[in-house]
């Protein structure tokens, strides 16, 4: 993951022009985006690596711990990690 502050120095763009243009290109700021980046990650962890247990999966997929990890996947999909785990028929 790169910081804002080290991208606007790569760039040599001001930190807010370029969450401007990153959230009118994009349609979002970009932790958000980082965070659905993210999640979407965790859907493809938890569908190739069935077996794993939630905490291996948190920390796998970049999450501060397990708590925050299924708080985050219920919050987008109304299920937890584990009911998701058991769903044959979700696709994405």
């Amino acid at each position: 993951q790169l910081r804002i502050e080290d991208l606007s120095i790569r760039t040599g763009i001001s930190n807010r022009q370029l969450l401007r243009r990153f959230n009118n290109c994009i349609g979002m700021p970009p932790k958000e985006f980082s965070k659905i980046i993210q999640f979407i990650g965790s859907l493809h962890y938890l569908r190739k690596n069935r077996d794993s247990s939630l905490a291996e999966a948190a920390q796998y997929c970049g999450y501060f711990d397990q708590a925050h990890f299924i708080h985050d996947f219920k919050n987008r999909t109304g299920l937890t990690p584990a009911q998701f785990q058991l769903q044959e028929n979700v696709f994405f």
